[in-house]
């Protein structure tokens, strides 16, 4: 795996301590309290063979046997476990690397807490120890199951004690939800289809269609007083299956011995991992592993750029990944929606590469054809066979067809400053020196080029090198405004809703207010048409309603007046899957805060069938953190982004996406008080 890239600074590592839990042996339940009848038991797994793989994997890189501890079976029963995540606390120290592997059965149980832990299915995700009841009774409170707010406070409390120089890691080979079942008989499910108990009611009095958004292990903050959550270590955490589906177990190289499916990919890459490997170069060497051996979907969260076992994070540079390979028939994993037009030319590094190097590049490809999601190659360099599946591609060079920015050299620029201009500008593929009809004029103002737009006369940089580089960041910001698509079958909305934010006594923020999403409710800021006004300040929250049966996954794009992209949803801690909304569901994607730029800002939702990870082509940098950017107190409470757009749309023809858009015409606070 590849394993270089810029870096921040970081305090030494100290101790790798580890703490695996495998259960293969479910033991027998108590009797039912009232009628004395034996309660059902979990059927047995075969974990106990996760655990020469994953203690392997982990010497491997370096941790000594002395400090990895295993509890199993009988001796893994709710209060084993409930001990040993004790012990693991207490032997954590500053500057520690600690990993919590779990291997066994997932289940989920009726929300215990639905006023203040908004589970969007109205459940609780379980991890099921040895002697827990896989049935529900009247009375019951999950003491037997270790749910995932207990999981998540000792989650909490191990990032607080190794601290910003620490590093902690997750692995849970079991299912989440069990709401899909996949998989052939021959091998065990690590969970239960069925969960414990109704769903509890959760915001508005209804459940909320579509999974989960991550497994909310994240959100949980320590309850001490040592620390906040810039104090916190880097986290991730690597789950078998998505929240929708239970975890199979596979078969292990020798085609005999039947294990954990994220234990065997752990146990295949891991020790592989060079320094400087990240979780997301981990992840996709993981993915890679299982694909044709299962058929859930693993998932990653946390801090996709930091290092394994480390606090370093590496700046990440854009890519879309290889999606097949037939031949000579090459498909990469994004099409049009990220801008892989005909013609669009990438080079091909293994998975894991921070940014291309033309010395180790495994090929050169170029775009023949593309849908919204998929783009078909044709090779003009090098070569790629069936080890290439995974492989990630870097956009060298662009084209934009119709949809490329008209931009407008004013005859009062100086010669030299006209001449490279158009050199400079027209060389890119994604902008179109026009004489007319331009969307950005650039000008001379004192013997410097100043750009500007033409229908809101927004000034957008002075100086040649500062105008290059924005304008064509403006190209592509609008390249995105004007897409426009349309699937029959995923009939998605977006919705608006301006709000009031939450504050306690000091005047701190603590949350968002309810939204009311009649757009006739807000009188002046609702202009009709998606269409708002707002000033800089003003919070808004969002929502993505499914009217059709097709289930749609859906991203969030935010569009900066200035020609910044923001990736709203999925954050940078969250996996694209987890954004899944069911037929006649909808999903609240959030609160957000309008950023201090005039202008006109878009917002724009993309519905897809399959999850789409808009972040590796605009997200270019990795950030410290569970929740991302640390951009202000609102994100962190709120889990909120910024951003400010403009929407003039192209249609294109119907295919595999569906997008809508929201504009919001941002005004000073002046001007709005008018």
């Amino acid at each position: 795996m590849a394993g270089s890239g810029t870096t921040s600074e970081h305090e030494e590592v100290g101790r790798k301590i580890a703490l695996i839990i495998a259960i293969s042996d479910y033991g027998t339940p108590p009797n039912h309290p009232e009628t004395g009848e034996p309660l059902r038991r979990y059927r047995d797994l075969n974990a106990l063979n996760d655990v020469p793989l994953v203690r392997g994997a982990l010497e491997h890189q370096g941790f000594l046997p002395s400090d990895i501890r295993v509890i199993q079976d009988a001796d893994a029963d709710a209060e084993g476990i409930r001990e040993a995540f004790r012990w693991l606390i207490r032997e954590t120290d500053e500057g520690d690397v600690v990993v919590l592997h779990y291997s066994g059965h997932g289940h989920r149980l009726t929300n215990d807490n639905p006023d203040d832990d908004d589970e969007a299915d109205g459940y609780d995700e379980l991890l099921v120890p040895h002697g827990a009841p896989d049935e529900f009774y009247e009375g019951y409170d999950g003491a037997l199951h270790i749910r995932d707010d207990e999981l998540g406070e000792v989650v909490a409390r191990l990032r607080q004690r190794a601290g910003p120089s620490g590093n902690v890691t997750i692995f849970l080979d079991a299912c989440h939800s069990g709401t899909g079942t996949r998989g052939g008989p021959e091998l065990p499910a690590r969970g239960s289809e069925e969960p414990l108990g109704p769903p509890s009611s959760v915001a508005g009095g209804q459940t909320r269609g579509g999974g989960d958004v991550g497994t909310g292990i994240d959100e949980v903050q320590p309850s001490g007083t040592r620390g906040g959550g810039d104090q916190l270590a880097p986290f991730a955490v690597f789950s078998a299956a998505s929240q929708r589906q239970v975890a199979y177990e596979t078969w292990d190289v020798d085609g005999k011995t039947k294990v954990g499916s994220l234990s065997y990919a752990i146990a295949r890459t891991l020790p592989d991992a060079a320094p400087g490997t990240t979780y997301r170069a981990l992840f996709a060497e993981i993915t890679r592993s299982l694909s044709g051996k299962v058929m859930q979907n693993p998932q990653m969260e946390g801090v996709a750029d930091a290092q394994l076992f480390s606090n370093l994070l590496t700046q990440q540079l854009p890519y879309v990944a290889v999606d097949s390979i037939d031949g000579d028939r090459i498909t990469l994993a994004g099409g049009s929606l990220i801008g892989l037009n005909e013609g669009t030319r990438l080079v091909v590094h293994e998975s894991g590469t921070n940014r291309p190097d033309p010395e180790t590049a495994r090929a050169m490809v170029r775009v023949l054809g593309a849908t919204s999601t998929k783009a078909v190659v044709e090779v003009e360099s090098g070569g790629l066979g069936q080890e290439d599946v995974g492989a990630w591609a870097f956009v060298t060079e662009r084209t934009f067809g119709d949809l490329a920015l008209r931009v407008r050299l004013d005859p009062t620029l100086l010669e030299r400053d006209r001449a490279g201009l158009q050199r400079v500008l027209t060389g890119t593929g994604i902008i179109e020196i026009t004489e007319d009809a331009a969307d950005v004029v650039i000008e001379d103002r004192n013997g410097f080029p100043v750009a500007r737009t033409v229908i809101d006369d927004l000034e957008l940089a002075t100086g040649a090198v500062d105008v290059v580089r924005v304008v064509e960041d403006f190209a592509r910001n609008r390249y995105l405004r004007r897409l426009s698509f349309s699937a029959e079958d995923l009939e998605v909305y977006f919705d608006f809703s301006p709000v009031e934010l939450e504050r306690d006594r000091l005047g701190d923020v603590v949350g968002c207010g309810p939204p009311v999403w009649e757009g006739d409710a807000h009188g002046e800021k609702s202009l009709g048409g998606n269409q708002w006004s707002l000033a800089p300040g003003d919070t808004y929250r969002l929502r993505a309603r499914n009217e059709g049966s097709r289930r749609a996954f859906v991203a969030v794009l935010d569009l900066l007046p200035k020609g910044g992209i923001t990736v709203l949803r999925p954050r940078a801690d969250e996996s694209p899957s987890s954004y899944e909304v069911e037929g006649d569901g909808e999903m609240d994607l959030g609160c957000y805060q309008i950023a201090d730029d005039a202008g006109q800002e878009v917002l724009k939702l993309f519905a897809t069938r399959t999850a789409q990870d808009f972040r590796a082509m605009f997200e270019t940098e990795g950030t410290r953190g569970a929740g991302g950017s640390d951009l202000s107190a609102l994100e962190a409470i709120v889990a909120s982004s910024f951003g400010s757009t403009r929407s003039s749309e192209i249609g294109q023809p119907t295919g595999t996406a569906t997008t809508r858009s929201i504009l919001i015409r941002v005004i000073p606070n002046q001007e709005s008080n008018e």
